[in-house]
């Protein structure tokens, strides 16, 4: 598969990185309401990872391999990006003896639109 010279990304992860709309590849960042959260590098590689794999449950050894580090490494890593994520539309749900899912939540709709006049 061919990976992107610039962050290692995988080229169709990093093209959906790029169109969505919670994600600014270009800083390693999530866009929050505040402006941008920088990821530090290993919690930008498990979200990466878990982007690339979202929508359905990654057990931690899949995890661990995606980012080339031992599970308790990776186990501790998500929860990290856990408290990161929690500005972000972004949430990860650990599914008890079976991983960890990334779901994207909907944004909020912006309230100027929602005035009756």
């Amino acid at each position: 598969m061919p990976y992107c010279r610039r962050c290692g990304a995988e080229i169709a992860t990093a093209k959906l990185l790029d169109i969505d709309p919670g994600v600014d590849r270009a800083h390693f960042a999530l866009v929050t309401p505040g402006g941008r959260q920088q990821l530090p590098p290993f919690e930008w590689r498990l979200f990466e990872a878990l982007y690339q794999r979202h929508g359905r449950i990654v057990c931690i050894g899949e995890l661990a391999t995606a980012v080339g580090l031992a599970e308790d490494t990776a186990r501790g890593g998500v929860c990290r990006l856990r408290r990161l994520l929690t500005c972000s539309r972004f949430r990860i749900i650990m599914h008890r003896g079976y991983g960890y899912e990334l779901i994207a939540m909907r944004e909020e709709p912006n309230p100027d639109f929602s005035k009756t006049g």
